[in-house]
């Protein structure tokens, strides 16, 4: 990786660390302390996961199975192939 994309990619980053906190707040105040809290504790488990899980089953089929909805991606496949579900 070339050392700028990696200063930019840390810059970024650490903005959209920064931004949690105002975030956190509005949705306190939108939804309640609790909810928040819950809300914010998903996101955080459930982005890792899709996260790590795109570049396992690749780009393109992870993108194709968002494209078409009612179908299912095929872990492995190299091309954006989606199985149809029956």
């Amino acid at each position: 990786m070339d050392r700028g994309l990696a200063v930019l990619l840390t810059a970024c980053t650490g903005g959209l660390i920064a931004l949690q906190a105002p975030i956190n707040s509005v949705l306190g105040k939108a939804v309640g302390t609790w909810q928040a809290a819950l809300v914010s504790f998903a996101i955080g488990t459930v982005a890792p996961v899709v996260g790590s899980a795109i570049p396992a089953i690749g780009i393109g089929v992870a993108v194709a199975a968002i494209r078409r909805p009612g179908t299912r991606a095929q872990p492995g496949a190299s091309s954006p192939r989606v199985c149809e579900r029956r």
